[in-house]
């Protein structure tokens, strides 16, 4: 089992969000990103991620929608 720290990144397809998932998993935590807009950016983060030894994911989902929240909380802890 995984005891790393787990953190949801909105927006981490790019810019900051992308920045801050990156370093998150440089510092050991596993991750999910979220997008609205391209999920091939989130996934190349991803991608980033798991070369840094992470466990992470990538999810579209507009946060303004609570099921898409509910959703991505479901989908991060399985």
């Amino acid at each position: 089992m995984n005891t790393n720290p787990v953190a949801i990144v909105t927006g981490g397809s790019r810019g900051v969000g992308a920045a801050t998932a990156t370093l998150l998993a440089s510092k050991g935590w596993n991750v999910t990103v979220t997008c609205t807009s391209s999920i091939e950016d989130a996934d190349s983060i991803v991608k980033e991620c798991e070369a840094l030894n992470a466990e992470a994911l990538a999810l579209s989902a507009d946060v303004s929608d609570d099921e898409a929240c509910k959703n991505t909380a479901q989908q991060t802890l399985k």
